[in-house]
């Protein structure tokens, strides 16, 4: 017999064993509904009969006797409550000495809703075992109080599980003492497809606080839905009420296309107050969308998570693969999260390559008009090509209000960084809104592009220090932006001492350090040539036979050091540098506003742009100083 036919022969083999084994084991059908009457915990007296009692005809139906009946029948059953109020009218609690049994068919169990704000059926465990255990396809879980178990619900390897209008940790009293919320996650799904946690209505938010480690675990599980909940937070959302740990952390190789957030208002989480991060991302492909990450239900105060409000992480030193390709914010309408509040940055990228971030608001309040700082609005620690605002419209982020530095790329491992179309020390409307320390500070990364066309300059202003500072970092350019009324420098190329203020050209531009210490232009004549246009001479000193850009820009006045910024981007001109090191240059600029003086910048042809030459005024044929050298 040949094997394609051996191999048909045993495949049909094999489905009529199933089927013959399946014909007597299958299970009656049901679809029924369940209603628990009672808070103990006795067993049904005969699973499978459909009749849910402890004892043959007592008609006492507990939530544990439930579940052991409807694991017994096939078919999608419910459980519903109806115990009479031996507890205060609106809670009925459960206390659970041991596990329930595991959810093995499809079940929805139905917390009624008794006047109260949330669920008024309560679990109480002795935080040794799981409280809902859930073990089958397209089960359902609402409006339940869920608390004091080692997790509150659990589920592995299963999809179309939808968690909706509970409150899952540390809420009410047992006694006279506070309830403890679960030892470990409020809700933890491993290997779980297309599960939905809270939803569009107010009956549908989930409370997840008061647990002992993350408010919601997602490990290798994929295309999860987490929208309009409160993570961290009183069932209000104007206090903390914290998880442990991160409030949503996502892991595990498998655990992609899940959604946090939305882009509706409905669909916004509240993530906030939690001991460690918002949200952990340790895993590809996931979206974060209109969400409120380290602030109260109003958008208007600082409720802190104790760490970064996103965190996006693999571990450096392991054998973990950089997290690529996940999107924080998006250009939709409603998708931009407001990160604000943070005890350290909005959002921290360590280990982590191409990931996008999207016109979000960090550092303000929802409005954008007043400061709620975190610490350091965005921190990139290690990884490349990630992108802060993108080469899309509406895609710029406000970064602004924070104690330190807007955005922080901070180590030689952070490589190609782009940082394009936001807005850093203002809003959108341009009100002043700094952040505390510099608007970009480079230290040691290497080819970052801020900037970088016409369409896609950032506004850098008004804040506290430099609006970017590079330390030791080479093949930085910075182009096309609007750099102006910042506290120190438009763009400082700091010495290897840390040494702050203008670096002077030196001869022939034979230096290294910061962006090779890239000589800035002389402007030799700035003039009006006819109306409405300036005419630009120039001159560089640089290394010999190169090519180089020359970006000018118009400041409506001088900065207090002489040099620079650059307030209105007017175009660039190339030039390239003889065998004596000199390259000449001269541009006519249309200009259509009054401004007090023109300044340069020179971007070799590696990329690397120099500091902001001094800022000319504009006259008639005015012939400036020679070349300043150290």
């Amino acid at each position: 017999m040949s094997f394609r036919y051996t191999k048909t022969f045993l495949t049909s083999l094999l489905i009529l064993t199933t089927l013959f084994f399946s014909a007597i084991m299958v299970k009656p059908v049901s679809g029924a509904t369940f209603t628990v009457n009672s808070a103990e915990n006795s067993t049904d007296a005969s699973p499978g009969n459909g009749i849910c009692e402890t004892e043959t005809g007592n008609g006492i139906c507990t939530l544990r006797a439930a579940i052991q009946e409807t694991n017994a029948l096939a078919g999608a059953d419910t459980i519903t409550f109806n115990i009479e109020p031996d507890n205060p009218l609106t809670f009925r609690i459960i206390e659970v000495p041991y596990a329930l049994p595991l959810i093995q068919d499809q079940l929805t169990i139905q917390g009624p809703n008794l006047g109260g704000t949330g669920a008024s059926i309560i679990l109480d465990g002795d935080g040794t075992f799981t409280g809902l255990d859930v073990g089958a396809d397209s089960c359902v879980i609402r409006k339940l109080t869920i608390r004091n178990f080692y997790r509150g619900i659990y589920s592995k390897d299963t999809s179309g599980l939808l968690i909706v209008g509970n409150r899952i940790g540390k809420f009410g009293y047992s006694g006279i003492q506070p309830a403890e919320g679960n030892f470990l996650e409020g809700v933890s799904l491993d290997g779980v497809i297309g599960a939905v946690i809270g939803g569009d209505t107010i009956a549908d938010r989930n409370i997840i606080s008061g647990n002992g480690a993350n408010g919601i675990l997602l490990f290798n599980s994929a295309s999860v839905l987490i929208r309009g909940n409160y993570i961290g937070t009183n069932e209000d959302g104007t206090t903390a009420l914290p998880n442990g740990y991160d409030g949503i952390r996502i892991a595990g190789s498998e655990s992609t296309g899940n959604t946090i957030g939305g882009s509706i208002t409905a669909r916004r989480n509240i993530i906030s107050g939690n001991t460690g991060n918002g949200i952990l991302l340790g895993a590809d492909d996931n979206d974060v969308f209109g969400n409120y990450i380290g602030l109260n239900i109003s958008g208007t105060s600082a409720l802190p998570n104790g760490r970064d409000g996103i965190y996006i992480y693999a571990d450096p030193d392991g054998e973990q693969a950089p997290i690529v390709g996940n999107e924080i914010g998006g250009t939709l309408a409603g998708q931009g999260n407001i990160i604000s509040g943070n005890t350290s940055a909005g959002i921290r990228l360590v280990n982590a390559n191409e990931n996008y971030i999207k016109n979000n608001i960090i550092g303000l309040n929802a409005s954008g008009t007043a400061a709620v700082p975190n610490e350091r609005g965005i921190v990139v620690a290690r990884g490349s090509a990630n992108e802060i605002g993108t080469y899309d419209t509406g895609s710029g982020n406000i970064i602004s209000g924070n104690q330190s530095d807007g955005i922080y790329l901070v180590n030689p491992t952070v490589i190609g960084t782009k940082i394009r179309r936001n807005f850093i020390g203002t809003n959108f409307s341009g009100s002043s809104l700094p952040n505390g320390g510099e608007g970009v500070a480079i230290e040691y990364a290497t080819e970052t592009i801020i900037g970088g066309g016409t369409d896609f300059g950032n506004i850098i202003a008004n804040n506290g220090s430099d609006g970017v500072e590079i330390y030791w970092g080479n093949l930085n350019t910075v182009s096309y932006n609007r750099i102006y009324n910042n506290g120190a420098l438009g763009i400082d190329l700091l010495g290897s001492a840390w040494e702050r203020g203008v670096t002077l050209n030196d001869v022939n531009d034979e230096d290294g350090g910061s962006n090779n210490q890239q000589n800035f232009p002389i402007l030799l004549r700035v003039y009006d040539s006819s109306p409405g246009q300036v005419t630009i001479e120039g001159l560089l000193n640089s290394a010999k036979d190169r090519n180089f850009v020359i970006h000018l820009y118009a400041n409506s006045s001088k900065d207090p050091s002489g040099y620079g910024e650059g307030e209105v981007y007017l175009g660039s001109k190339g030039v390239t540098t003889n065998s004596e090191y000199i390259g000449n240059f001269m541009e006519t600029f249309s200009v259509s506003t009054p401004f007090e003086c023109i300044t340069a910048t020179a971007t070799d042809s590696a990329g690397n742009t120099s500091e902001f030459s001094p800022c000319v005024a504009v006259m008639n044929y005015q012939l400036f100083l020679p070349m300043m050298v150290k």
